[in-house]
Formats: C-alpha cells, structure tokens, sequence
C-alpha cells in the first residue's frame, strides 16, 4: 500500500508520461489490495495508447486470466498481438495466448500459437545472416508444443547451431 501512495503522489505531482507510468504502477500494485478497482483502471489505461496503454492491456489479460476470464484475456493478448507495438515482446504474448487456449480447452490452437512462434524463432537470423539462438520464451513454447503434439513439434525446421558470437572459426 505504500507503494501506491508513492506512485499516486508521482501522479498527481507529474502529468505526461511520467505522471501516466506513474499510474499503471499504481493500478499494477492495487492489484494485491483492490483487484477490483485496479483492473478498472488498467482497463481505463489500456485504451490511453502507447507504452502504459501496452503494459496495461497485457497486466489486464494477466489479471483477466487470473480471474478465470479466459475470452476476455485472449481477446487482449490477440488484440496485442495484432499491433506490431515493439513494448513487449509479440513472443512473449503469444506463449500467454497459448496458454490460454490450453486453458480454454482449444488445444488445435494452442498448438498452432506454439508452432508458430517456434518455427518463426527457429528460423530467424541475426544481420550477418546467421542463425540466432531461441530465446528462453521460445525454448519455453517449444517445451510446451512438444508436450501438447509431439507429431506437431517434429514439423519444426531444424535450427541451425549457431556460432558463438566474435570467434573467428576457420581463418
């Protein structure tokens, strides 16, 4: 509760960004004391747009999915999805949208969220053109597609190993 009375006086002090960031924190830490009305004001920052608008929308889907309110967080993790805002990771939204499919019982499209995310992972390159690592998400959603359709899971490309970064092999 401290914390929010901290972040709460940011705001009131402060308006623009940091008096908006200042918010999502507090309706964030309100979540432990007040679910209720913290989720009305996430849902109030969600549609502000931009960095808070972002972060609020995917701690909404967090606290829908919590709640036991499966549609209405799926439809902000696709909704987040669909909008290419770089804040937080589209890998990231996707392995939580899968998860909410799981949930939900659509196990097809789980799978296909998995598949997905993995091949696009398993297939990317850094500038040099060279295969890049997956991230521990898309480690953690390969995991998960192997649990869920392990016939699914074998479709995956092989990833190339990649080279550790800086050391000159073959010169």
């Amino acid at each position: 509760e401290a914390a929010i009375a901290e972040f709460q006086a940011v705001a009131d002090k402060f308006g623009g960004n940091v008096g908006e960031k200042a918010k999502y924190f507090v309706a964030v830490n309100r979540l432990a004391v007040d679910r209720a009305a913290a989720v009305s004001e996430l849902d109030a920052l969600s549609k502000t747009g931009g960095e808070v608008g972002s972060l609020s929308k995917f701690a909404l889907a967090q606290a829908k999915a919590g709640d036991g309110k499966f549609d209405e967080a799926a439809a902000l993790y696709q909704d987040l999805a669909a909008s290419g805002d770089p804040v937080i990771a589209k890998d990231t939204i996707n392995l939580e949208l899968a998860g909410i499919y799981e949930k939900q019982g659509k196990k097809e499209d789980a799978v296909r969220v998995l598949f997905d995310l993995v091949k696009a992972a398993s297939e990317a390159k850094d500038k040099d053109g060279n295969p890049v690592m997956l991230s521990a998400t898309a480690q953690e959603a390969k995991t998960k597609l192997e649990e869920l359709d392990p016939a699914k899971a074998k479709e995956l490309p092989q990833q190339a190993t990649p080279a550790p970064a800086g050391l000159p092999f073959g010169n």
